[in-house]
């Protein structure tokens, strides 16, 4: 005699329509977040001003970027890791949070493949920030943290 499991009786915490709908929601509230950060690093790169204080420089200025200190950080950051190339990775970010709103698949696989050709950049760029945080007013000493010159 074989012991079979029919899965049809499993009770639910909610009815199926209203995990549906709060599935959905969930999916929207994602994408709303996606969306406004898209909205949001789009706003600081094109409010960017070279003279705006950023992590390389530390001067005590009034930040006209449109979102102050975090915007011109980011901005700054951004444009000298990416350059002008920063363009795509927001452009996918929005598409990606449209299809969240929408409801829409999200094919994974270009996320993957994104994420795969990224890695070793942020890899270097990670490695390099190491690098001018050792050599900063934080860490005087070139032995600190096991650098050694």
């Amino acid at each position: 005699m074989s012991l079979t499991i029919n899965y049809s009786d499993k009770k639910h915490f909610l009815p199926p329509s209203i995990a549906s709908s709060i599935k959905k929601s969930l999916w929207i509230l994602i994408g709303i977040i996606i969306l406004a950060t898209a909205i949001l690093s789009t706003l600081s790169l094109l409010s960017y001003n070279s003279n705006d204080p950023s992590l390389n420089t530390s001067e005590n200025i009034i930040v006209k970027n449109w979102l102050s200190a975090p915007g011109a950080i980011f901005a700054d950051s951004a444009l000298q890791a990416f350059g002008i190339a920063i363009i795509f990775p927001i452009l996918f970010t929005y598409s990606i949070g449209y299809k969240f709103i929408r409801y829409q698949n999200v094919n994974w696989l270009w996320l993957r493949i994104l994420s795969a050709a990224l890695c070793p950049f942020s890899i270097v760029v990670s490695g390099d920030t190491w690098r001018k945080i050792m050599n900063s007013c934080i860490f005087p000493h070139k032995s600190y943290a096991g650098y050694f010159p």
